[in-house]
């Protein structure tokens, strides 16, 4: 019988939370604002990304700064190593794509997105 009551009392004393300790989820952590001359870090380049055969991937961006800006594609390929697109460099307001083909041996294109630099 003691055993039974030292088993309940531990499992009840893991129940009760600790005085001062916080949880913490991934869907609730703060958001980080980052600015770039007046422009938010994520409106820098407006982009779009499409594999227009399964096998290549590629990203089309719009510079949205009053500053020269780079980037270029990043691509995921199933089962093969991933490839980057060539850098571009973009002028305030102008557009610009960077792709790349996943290699011979690769499944396809699992996603793309984009680095800027």
């Amino acid at each position: 019988m003691k055993q039974v009551s030292a088993i309940a009392a531990s499992l009840a004393l893991a129940a009760v939370p600790m005085v001062g300790a916080t949880t913490a989820y991934a869907d609730q952590a703060a958001p980080q604002k980052v600015t770039t001359k007046g422009v938010g870090a994520q409106n820098v380049l407006s982009c779009t990304t499409d594999t227009p055969d399964g096998r290549e991937g590629w990203a089309r961006c719009r510079n949205n700064t009053a500053r020269v800006v780079a980037f270029r594609a990043v691509v995921v390929c199933g089962m093969a190593p991933d490839v980057h697109g060539d850098w571009v460099t973009l002028n305030p307001g102008q557009s610009g794509a960077s792709g790349r083909r996943c290699g011979i041996a690769s499944t396809g294109v699992g996603s793309v997105s984009w680095e800027e630099g």
